[in-house]
C-alpha cells in the first residue's frame, strides 16, 4: 500500500480525525463556522495523497491538484477547488495561487495532535521518516521524532500567524 493512502487511512491525514481536527482549528482562528463550500474543502483536501507514492515529492506535492479536480463539475464546485488548491502553501506557490483559508487551519490542525499520538500515526504511515528526510535528519530515534515534531509545531505558528 502507498504511502498517500497509508496516510488518509490510519496516518496524520486520516479521513476523519484529519478533517475534524481542521475544522475545530478554523472554528478557533476565524471564530466562526465555514460556508459549506469551505466544509466540503476542509473534508476533502487531502484525498489527493490517495494512491500518492511520497508525501512531499512530485506525486505528493501535487495532491492539491487531484483533491481539487473532483468538484470542479459540481455546483460550488470552483469555489471548493480553489479553496483547496490555496491550501498547501508549496503547491500555491509553485502555481502562482493565492493562499486560500484553509491554509491557515490546515496547518494548526497539528497542534491538536499531542506529540504521541502524531508519532504513532506518522510512524504507523511511514509519513514521519520522510518528513524528517526532507528537514535534514538522519537518525529517526524517538528523541529526533520528538525534537523534529516541537520544532515543526514551532515553524507552523511563526507561518501562520506571520502571513
Amino acid at each position: 500500500m502507498k504511502i498517500g493512502t497509508k496516510s488518509l487511512l490510519f496516518g496524520v491525514h486520516q479521513f476523519m480525525l484529519h478533517p475534524a481536527l481542521v475544522l475545530l482549528a478554523w472554528l478557533i482562528y476565524y471564530k466562526c463556522f465555514p460556508r459549506l463550500f469551505q466544509l466540503c474543502a476542509i473534508v476533502t483536501h487531502d484525498w489527493g495523497y490517495w494512491g500518492c507514492s511520497n508525501m512531499d515529492g512530485n506525486e505528493g506535492s501535487n495532491h492539491p491538484l487531484r483533491a481539487g479536480k473532483m468538484w470542479r463539475y459540481s455546483k460550488f464546485g470552483r469555489k471548493v477547488m480553489w479553496e483547496i488548491y490555496g491550501h498547501s502553501g508549496s503547491f500555491a506557490s509553485v502555481n502562482n495561487f493565492p493562499l486560500s483559508k484553509l491554509f491557515k487551519a490546515d496547518k494548526l490542525s497539528m497542534i491538536f495532535l499531542s506529540c504521541f499520538v502524531y508519532l504513532i500515526l506518522s510512524s504507523l504511515s511511514g509519513e514521519i521518516i520522510e518528513f524528517m528526510k526532507i528537514s535534514g535528519y538522519k537518525k529517526f530515534r524517538t528523541q529526533d521524532k520528538i525534537h523534529w515534531f516541537y520544532g515543526t509545531i514551532h515553524k507552523i505558528m511563526e507561518r501562520v500567524y506571520n502571513e
